[in-house]
C-alpha cells in the first residue's frame, strides 16, 4: 500500500512540473494588457546583462521581443489553474498596472536659473528647445513641484510624469545634461519588496519567469515558470510567505478578451490631478462600483455608482493611486489618479 501511495504522489509531482507544449505567438489581449511589464523585464534585463544598449531612452525591440514570445507560451496554457490565477483572477502586473504604468522621475533643480520659474508655475515647458523636444517627445508632463521649507535652492525638484514605456535612467541621465539640473532619478514602482511584478531571467536560452503577488508589508506568493526554446513550458512551483487573508482577487479575466469589456475612452476620472474631489464617469447607464487603491495593493476608498459619482479624496496624501472600476466583480478599466 505504502508503495503504491508512493507512487500516485511521484505521478502528481511530475504532472506538476511536466513540460508542456505551447507556442509563442502574441495574444492581442496580452499585447494590450501587458506592454509595461514587458517594458519594465526588458530594462531590467539589459541592465543585468550589461548590454550596451542601455544608454538608449527607447528600449529595443529584440529585447522586448525575446521577452513578449516566454510570457505568451505561458498565456497560451491558460487552461492551467496556476496561468489562470496569474492572468485572469490577480492580475498580476507592474505595480498593479492595467494596461501601462504611469512613470515618473524626480528633476531636481537650481532655481536661479530663469527657466525653473516655468516649473515652479507647473509649467512644463521650459523655453530651452532641446529640452522641451525631449519632454514633448517622451510624452512628459510636470505633476508636480516641491519646495523645501528649509535648505538652499538645491532642494527644489519637479514630478514629471509619462505614460510612455521608455528606460527612464538613459533619459535621466540625458536631463543631467541641461544647465540648472543637479540630478535626476526615476520613481516607478514594482520589482522590488511586496508589490506585484514579474520578473524575468535568461539562461542560455531557457527562459524564467517569477509572477509575484505581493501585498501589505511582508505578504508574497510568487508562480516560478521556465520556458523552453521550443516554447514549451514548465511549472516550477509557489513560493509562498503570508500571514494575513489574500487580497481581494481583481478577476480582469483577459483570456481570450482581444478588448476590456468597456472601451477605455468610455471611462473619465477628473479633475486628474485631483486635490479634495474627484468624478468618476462611466459612459454608460450601468451601475458600476470602484475602488482607489495605493502601491501596496491596498484599497483605500471604495463605492459604487452609476453613470457618475463624486469622490471626497480628503482622507489620502498627495501621491500616485490607481482607479479601479468593476461591473459584477469583474474589472473593465483603471486610471492612474494624482492627488496634490
Amino acid at each position: 500500500m505504502k508503495k503504491i501511495l508512493s507512487f500516485l504522489m511521484f505521478l502528481g509531482f511530475l504532472q506538476v512540473n511536466a513540460q508542456l507544449p505551447s507556442n509563442c505567438n502574441v495574444p492581442d489581449e496580452l499585447r494590450r494588457y501587458y506592454e509595461s511589464d514587458v517594458a519594465d523585464m526588458a530594462i531590467k534585463w539589459l541592465y543585468a546583462i550589461k548590454s550596451p544598449d542601455t544608454v538608449q531612452i527607447d528600449i529595443p525591440s529584440w529585447c522586448q521581443d525575446t521577452i513578449w514570445k516566454g510570457l505568451a507560451a505561458i498565456y497560451n496554457r491558460h487552461e492551467q489553474v496556476e496561468v489562470d490565477s496569474i492572468f485572469n483572477k490577480y492580475c498580476i502586473h507592474l505595480g498593479l498596472g492595467f494596461i501601462t504604468i504611469w512613470r515618473s522621475i524626480s528633476v531636481y533643480v537650481d532655481t536661479t536659473y530663469t527657466w525653473t520659474n516655468n516649473w515652479m508655475n507647473l509649467q512644463t515647458t521650459t523655453g530651452i528647445p532641446e529640452l522641451d523636444s525631449l519632454l514633448v517627445n517622451y510624452g512628459f508632463t510636470l505633476t508636480g513641484f516641491y519646495h523645501p521649507h528649509y535648505g538652499n535652492n538645491l532642494d527644489h525638484y519637479g514630478t514629471l510624469s509619462t505614460s510612455q514605456s521608455i528606460n527612464e535612467r538613459a533619459l535621466c541621465d540625458s536631463l543631467k545634461s541641461f544647465p540648472g539640473v543637479f540630478v535626476a532619478w526615476q520613481n516607478s514602482m514594482g520589482g522590488q519588496g511586496s508589490f506585484p511584478y514579474i520578473e524575468y531571467t535568461d539562461t542560455s536560452g531557457v527562459k524564467y519567469y517569477s509572477f509575484h503577488l505581493g501585498w501589505g508589508m511582508s505578504n508574497g506568493h510568487t508562480w516560478k515558470y521556465k520556458v523552453y526554446p521550443d516554447c514549451s513550458i514548465e511549472f516550477l512551483g509557489v513560493m509562498k510567505s503570508f500571514y494575513d487573508p489574500y487580497p481581494e482577487p481583481l478577476n480582469c479575466r483577459i483570456t481570450g478578451i482581444p478588448h476590456p469589456a468597456m472601451p477605455f475612452n468610455e471611462i473619465e476620472v477628473y479633475p486628474n490631478p485631483a486635490k479634495e474631489m474627484v468624478t468618476i464617469s462611466v459612459n454608460s447607464h450601468e451601475a458600476f462600483s470602484f475602488r482607489i487603491m495605493d502601491y501596496f495593493g491596498r484599497t483605500l476608498l471604495s463605492g459604487n455608482g452609476k453613470e457618475k459619482c463624486q469622490v471626497s479624496l480628503t482622507s489620502l496624501s498627495q501621491g500616485l493611486y490607481l482607479v479601479y472600476l468593476l461591473k459584477d466583480n469583474s474589472l473593465i478599466g483603471n486610471v492612474k489618479l494624482v492627488i496634490f
